[in-house]
């Protein structure tokens, strides 16, 4: 009887011990499953938190990349529609105002309160209007530096894609697009810049 005893305990001993291991030993396999990266050699294995992780930062990626695609569409939208508002704003003072008379380089030197309200307009934070007159002469800007000056001698300083949509314009298509800046607040750091032109009518 004592000698069955021992075997049942020795028995039970290696039985526990046995389940205990191969459960210690599943719950060890599982941890580095899902918490350990492992190479070996050409191979690697990924954790399953590493693929989560991953995979969260890839989402995350991809959601920051089209909420900054829809609030660009946005921003061109507004601009767009400013600048057409403005255009049409423009070509009613002009019909209004025929009896004047006042050439191009001369009007906006009036100080007509009603063309300052048309043209003083804030689009956001930074947005501005500016009027080109057919000649490609910027007629209004916010920079007085700018006022009277010819488009196309700031050209080279404002890349080709400012001169397409430039030139488009002055071809006869409502247009716009990015062009790089120099951003003077910052070192002329280069910055996409969203124009759009609206010809005005009449």
């Amino acid at each position: 009887m004592a000698g069955a005893n021992k075997i049942g305990s020795s028995l039970l001993f290696r039985l526990i011990v046995g389940i205990f291991i191969t459960i210690l030993l599943a719950f060890v396999f599982m941890a580095c499953i899902l918490f350990l990266n492992i190479n070996i050699g050409k191979f690697h294995f990924a954790s399953i938190k590493g693929i989560w992780a991953n995979s969260i930062s890839e989402l995350g990626g991809a959601s920051l990349k089209e909420s900054t695609n829809s609030v660009n569409k946005l921003g061109e939208q507004i601009i767009r529609q400013h600048s057409e508002d403005v255009a049409k704003m423009l070509e009613i003072y002009l019909k209004s105002t025929t009896k004047l008379k006042v050439p191009p380089e001369k009007l906006f030197a009036t100080n007509d309160p009603v063309l300052t309200d048309i043209v003083s307009r804030k689009i956001g934070k930074t947005g501005y209007i500016a009027v080109y007159d057919v000649s490609n002469i910027i007629r209004f800007h916010p920079d007085p530096n700018m006022m009277n000056l010819e488009t196309r001698t700031i050209y080279d300083k404002l890349g080709p894609d400012f001169v397409k949509i430039n030139e488009t314009a002055l071809a006869g298509q409502d247009n716009g697009g990015y062009y790089q800046w120099p951003d003077p607040k910052e070192r002329n750091k280069l910055k996409p810049k969203y124009q759009y032109i609206t010809r005005v009518k009449g």
